[in-house]
């Protein structure tokens, strides 16, 4: 049922995978690591994953340590994966499906693709 899923905001989607492959990685470096901080945007909070990027790829809407800022979309929730989902229109597998698309090692390469995937994936169940 279409019906019970959140509006997808198709639009930041793209924009976020964009943002994920234009990304100026650490030399050496080609995979978001959960057991390490090791990209040359360190300083972001969270950069063990692709939500760590968020603040770089939406600075007007996001803030380091994965809070929206003021005048951003209303979003009631201390959790920054609910949050990001509600923010993207997602459910919570779907944005599960996309921060661990290979559990601890994904490429931003396999992270701009599974967002995409997903983004696919709704429209088509949504008949769009």
């Amino acid at each position: 049922m279409t019906d019970s899923l959140p509006k997808l905001n198709a639009r930041r989607m793209e924009k976020w995978a964009a943002g994920l492959m234009a990304l100026e990685m650490k030399p050496g470096v080609r995979r978001f690591d959960l057991n390490a901080l090791r990209y040359k945007s360190d300083d972001c909070g969270t950069v063990a994953c692709a939500a760590g990027f968020l603040p770089e790829i939406f600075p007007r809407h996001w803030k380091r340590n994965l809070e929206l800022r003021h005048g951003s979309p209303a979003v009631e929730e201390d959790d920054w994966e609910v949050r990001l989902a509600q923010w993207l229109g997602l459910t919570s597998d779907e944005t599960r499906s996309i921060i661990l698309v290979h559990p601890g090692y994904s490429t931003r390469r396999q992270v701009a693709a599974q967002i995409r995937r997903v983004v696919r994936e709704r429209k088509a169940r949504e008949g769009r």
